[in-house]
């Protein structure tokens, strides 16, 4: 990829990134706010590992 000219990197990247995960909106808030009250920890944690590009 380190080859690659700027735009086909970038849009190789981009390409590769997984959906925006349901809960984001909640969590954005939340972290926004610093207030988790009201809120299922558990259930905004839940969902598959999205933390690597693949």
């Amino acid at each position: 990829m380190l080859s690659l000219e700027k735009e086909m990197f970038i849009e190789t990247v981009l390409s590769k990134l997984p959906p925006t995960p349901a809960n984001y909106l909640q969590i954005a808030e939340i972290n926004r706010n610093a207030d988790a009250s009201g809120y299922s920890l558990a259930d905004l944690e839940a969902g598959a590992n999205r933390c690597a590009i693949q």
